[in-house]
């Protein structure tokens, strides 16, 4: 079982300003065959980051709908996971809620 967790998240847009990327490539992986993204930056150096499964190209018609964020963590197969990924903006969907004033009006005050 895979466990990643997700931080330092942004839009495609703030993560070119950031790294001073003036373009970026997906490119496919000769040994694996995966996609991945390559950032052009001004200075001349390149970011590379993973590109979620869900994803096969960016361009103007998807990248107001993505994101990048630092991952960390355990792939299904327990090998190390950490760098940047490209991924779709996510969405949660709510399915409880639950407060303090439910409890308390319930059994009173706690402490």
């Amino acid at each position: 079982m895979s466990k990643i967790n997700f931080s330092e998240t942004k839009s495609l847009v703030e993560f070119f300003g950031q790294i001073s990327a003036t373009d970026l490539q997906v490119c496919q992986s000769k040994r694996t065959g995966g996609l991945y993204v390559v950032f052009k930056c001004a200075d001349g150096t390149e970011q590379n980051a993973m590109l979620a499964k869900s994803i096969t190209a960016i361009d103007a018609n998807n990248a107001a709908d993505l994101q990048v964020s630092w991952i960390e963590g355990t792939t299904e197969t327990g090998n190390p996971l950490e760098g940047f990924m490209v991924h779709p903006t996510g969405e949660r969907k709510v399915v409880s809620t639950f407060s303090l004033a439910d409890l308390t009006a319930k059994v009173g005050a706690i402490g």
